[in-house]
């Protein structure tokens, strides 16, 4: 089994791009039931994920691991 991703959040490392690009998974989540992001341990990137990961809940997401989404795919 494989999976794709649906968005890289940090070809840009500016704070704004990087929001935006999570808003772009947050729009594919809600259409498809999940969105695979990935991206790099750069500090722009981690600043903004911290703040986007403390309001994903209140939003309606989960953070879950590639394994769950491969079986919820399977």
């Amino acid at each position: 089994p494989t999976l794709e991703r649906d968005v890289f959040i940090d070809n840009e490392l500016v704070p704004d791009k990087i929001r935006l690009q999570l808003q772009r998974a947050e729009d594919i989540a809600r259409a498809r039931g999940s969105a695979i992001l990935i991206g790099h341990p750069h500090k722009e990137t981690l600043d903004v994920l911290r703040n986007w990961i403390d309001t994903l809940e209140a939003r309606g997401f989960l953070l879950v691991p590639l394994t769950a989404v491969l079986t919820e795919k399977g």
